[in-house]
Order: structure tokens, then sequence, then C-alpha cells
């Protein structure tokens, strides 16, 4: 009786490392890596009507359903207009030894209500997006290259909002300046704390993307932003930080002022 190798299932049927999806009038562009070069955790950047984002880890909602994966992100938060979630649904994809394989589907975004005082009706409101995507077994070289990010140039505004929501979240916008087009996936990256800082006030890079291909010489604006979930009580304010200076916002006082970095 012969013996039998053991059968690594992830070799023979790799799953695909990214999707890419698009509408047919070009309004709508989702990359979604489910763990993406250099972090253990996935990344889903979207381009559309709403603007353009980049979320990672938590800010990711996966759930398996009898449909397949589905992906949520919070477009906008919950805010006096309604909370808009994008939803797209990932079918299980079978590479079949292939590098790609292309697929149908569609992302549903939602917007709830609002603040509304007894709603009548619908709670939610609903508009399908029909994509067409390419899942692919390896992502390019040159993307992986691409994930390393820099500081941009210049921090030029902070601005901190607590939202709506239950437990209450913070919003923190940053807008700066990067010296040339083409930057991409701006970021707000959370220092690392052992403890938490005495004076309360929390420190972010503010990271993006280079360009890979000829960029125009110009000074361009950037912007990003972080939901923080689950701030800390103590929380007094926070310090963006740039290549060239940094900017503190206090929670309560919303003006910020500037450090030059030497």
């Amino acid at each position: 009786m012969m013996s039998q190798e053991p059968v690594n299932i992830t070799e023979v049927n790799p799953q695909p490392k990214r999707f890419i999806l698009n509408d047919s009038a070009s309004n709508t562009e989702i990359v979604f890596l489910p763990q993406a070069p250099n972090f253990a955790a996935p990344q889903l950047d979207y381009q559309g009507l709403e603007g353009k984002f980049s979320f990672r880890g938590d800010d990711i909602r996966q759930q398996r359903t009898a449909l397949g994966l589905l992906i949520t992100v919070t477009l906008e938060p919950d805010a006096d207009a309604g909370q808009l979630n994008l939803n797209l649904m990932l079918p299980p994809i079978n590479l079949a030894g292939e590098k790609a394989q292309e697929f149908e589907t569609i992302a549903i975004k939602t917007r709830s209500q609002g603040h509304v005082i007894d709603p009548a009706g619908a709670e939610l409101f609903y508009r399908v997006v029909m994509l067409k995507g390419v899942a692919q077994a390896v992502i390019p070289s040159e993307l992986a290259i691409a994930q390393a990010q820099e500081s941009i140039l210049e921090v030029t505004d902070v601005r901190l909002s607590v939202l709506k929501s239950f437990p209450p979240q913070l919003q923190i916008a940053a807008s700066g300046t990067v010296s040339t087009s083409g930057w991409s996936n701006p970021q707000l990256v959370p220092f690392n704390y052992v403890q938490a800082p005495p004076d309360g006030i929390y420190d972010f890079n503010f990271v993006a993307t280079q360009p890979q291909d000829v960029a125009a010489q110009v000074i361009t604006a950037i912007a990003a932003n972080y939901i923080w979930k689950t701030f800390p009580h103590e929380l007094v304010g926070v310090r963006i930080h740039s290549s060239t200076n940094s900017k503190v916002v206090r929670l309560n006082a919303q003006i910020p002022t500037s450090e030059t970095c030497d």
C-alpha cells in the first residue's frame, strides 16, 4: 500500500491576496487586501463620489454570511445627516491555479435617518452599486513598494470632533501639504504608548505613500481622517507630526498650536 504525502491545501488552492473592483461608470474603485504587505491587518482603499478613503484593521468589519464575505466600512460617521456605510459583498473565489479571476458583485451604501425625533418609515436607505472585480493571487511587487509610507511635508490644520455615537467616538481631521503631486493613501498613525502620556496629549504621525511615477514638482494639499472608537477618558488633545512641524489641538480649545521641527 502506497503512502500518501500530506497536502497543503493553501498551496493547492491559494486564496486571493488582492481584490480590485470598479463600477461601469468609473465613479467607484475599491481595492481590498485581506492582509496588507508589512501589516498584519486588512486594508481597504475606496475612491468614489464621497471622496477618497483608506481603512485598515478594526476600521474594516468583516462577517461571513450565506452570500459570501460581507465587508463594511463607514464613509461618513453618524451625524445629523445620518451615518453612511459601504457594504461590500465578496463571493468565495476559486483561483483554480490562475494568477487572477474575474467576477461580479455588488456594494450597498446604507444611510441612516440621522438624528430625527420619532422618525417614521424605513430607518435605512439603500443604494446598490454594481461592480466588476478581479481577484489576484499575488500582490505586484510595486504595490509592496508603495506600502512604504513617509511623513508628509507639513501639517496645516487639525480639527477634533466628538461624534454622536455610543460610546462616543473621536474624529481627527488633519490637513497638510506634500512636496509633489501623486501622493496617495494618507493616514494618521497613532504612536504606541506603554503608559498614557502625562500631559494627556496623544501623538500621531501624518504619513502618505510617495508617487512611484513622475510627479509634478508642486506643493499639493492632502488630508486624512482618523476615527478613534474608544479614546481614553484622560485625553486632553492630540499632536499631529509631519517631517517639518507638528500641531497640537486640545479637545476643548480647538485652537491648534504649531511647533517647527529643526
